[in-house]
């Protein structure tokens, strides 16, 4: 984009600016600092109970603007532990910037169709096939 859209948020569908009032960006990175892309950041209103979703963009950045009110917001992507912010404040014509930095998830699933003594380690990297111990 050229200097015209200094300040203001682009919209990325089109070459008009909009004019930024209020609301939050920010970036979502891992432990390492590799930027997440499509992340999923939801702003829930604590007063007005709306939420709006944004995806973090090829840079793991994302905006939104939102009316004034308290927010919570949560980071999710695919592979990591969500991330959460309570109690962010939005006043008008103001913008918070809240960043994320999401650790790797691994989590214990069933196996499907095994025996209920085994279960799946499943990391980013691979999956382990492991025996629960057995109940004496």
């Amino acid at each position: 984009m050229n200097g015209a859209c200094d300040g203001r948020v682009c919209d990325e569908r089109t070459t008009h600016p909009q004019k930024f009032h209020s609301g939050i960006s920010g970036g979502v990175t891992d432990r390492n600092g590799a930027v997440i892309v499509r992340a999923r950041i939801t702003n829930s209103a604590r007063l007005s109970k709306r939420s709006v979703v944004r995806m973090t963009d090829d840079e793991g950045r994302y905006i939104a603007g939102l009316d004034p009110d308290t927010y919570d917001v949560i980071a999710e992507a695919t592979g990591f532990k969500a991330g959460y912010r309570k109690s962010i404040p939005i006043a008008r014509d103001a913008r918070s910037y809240v960043d994320f930095v999401l650790s790797e998830e691994s989590f214990a699933q069933p196996l499907i169709g095994a025996q209920p003594s085994s279960f799946i380690l499943k990391t980013k990297e691979s999956a382990h096939l492991s025996p629960l111990p057995k109940r004496s």
